[in-house]
């Protein structure tokens, strides 16, 4: 890969909010099935490829719907909004979810027996998951990396049937984009310490 690709690459991606209405399913599958195959790439310390991924078909969405409901409507609750501004809050984010082309869940493995390596994994699986949106970027795939109480929810887990020794620690949201934001970065150079 040239150098320049791969720097136009990761310059360009950008957290995508805003998906084209029309989709080819069989293409997100295969771009999907491309990116996880880039993120079982990623370093891990002691070869423990801590990572695991839940693609989430029609039924487990709709299944999601209700936590997702709950969810918007606590946090509603405790920005002290009406009942008019919560139900139009809850309408607007559902129809953003059920919107959204292409679900995936990832998830790390605990270790609370060993902190150290708990903390390596989760740092793994984190570069797992850049692999995976730089992957599915390529391929002109857009993606969003959400995380909040939908992850740490019971009842996704167990929708999910996640094991107790795993921790959720992303939702991908992804699809072709409608939208692509410009972004910005300041100036890396005062993100270096030279010593001597």
């Amino acid at each position: 890969m040239e150098a320049q690709h791969f720097k136009e690459l990761v310059e360009s991606r950008r957290s995508i909010y805003e998906f084209a209405e029309v989709q080819d399913e069989v293409r997100l599958n295969d771009s999907l099935d491309e990116a996880i195959a880039a993120a079982h790439w990623a370093p891990c310390h002691h070869r423990t490829f801590p990572w695991r991924f839940y693609t989430i078909g029609p039924t487990t969405r709709n299944a999601l719907v209700p936590v997702v409901k709950k969810i918007i409507q606590v946090k509603c609750l405790a920005k002290g909004m009406t009942d008019d501004e919560t139900k139009e809050k809850t309408e607007h984010k559902l129809q953003r979810f059920s919107k959204t082309p292409g679900l995936l869940f990832v998830s790390t493995r605990k270790s609370p027996q060993d902190p150290l390596l708990e903390e390596e994994d989760r740092d793994a699986t984190c570069c797992a998951i850049q692999n995976l949106t730089l992957s599915l970027w390529s391929q002109g795939i857009g993606s969003q990396w959400s995380s909040g109480p939908l992850l740490n929810h019971q009842e996704t887990r167990g929708l999910l049937a996640v094991p107790e020794d795993e921790e959720l620690i992303a939702l991908i949201k992804y699809g072709v984009p409608s939208r692509i934001h410009k972004g910005t970065r300041p100036d890396v150079k005062k993100f270096i310490s030279n010593l001597p």
